[in-house]
């Protein structure tokens, strides 16, 4: 997270690409060689965030709808 919050791009050494999740942000964002990509997609409103993994080009923008639950 302090990676995002700071907005540093710097690379990380000896990597091709990390890829973050867990860190709920409104788009995809790539900083140096680090990719964050959870965009919500499991929350309603929210779309998933996909990377090809040999190219390393995103597909962004999946929204999938969440059924509201009912309290019983």
């Amino acid at each position: 997270m302090h990676r995002y919050m700071e907005q540093c791009e710097t690379e990380v050494t000896n990597v091709r690409a990390v890829v973050h999740g867990h860190v709920r942000i409104p788009r995809m964002a790539v900083l140096g060689n680090t990719f964050f990509i959870d965009t919500g997609g499991w929350m309603p409103g929210g779309r998933f965030t996909f990377l090809e993994l040999e190219t390393l080009t995103p597909f962004l923008g999946i929204e999938i709808p969440i059924p509201h639950r009912r309290n019983r």
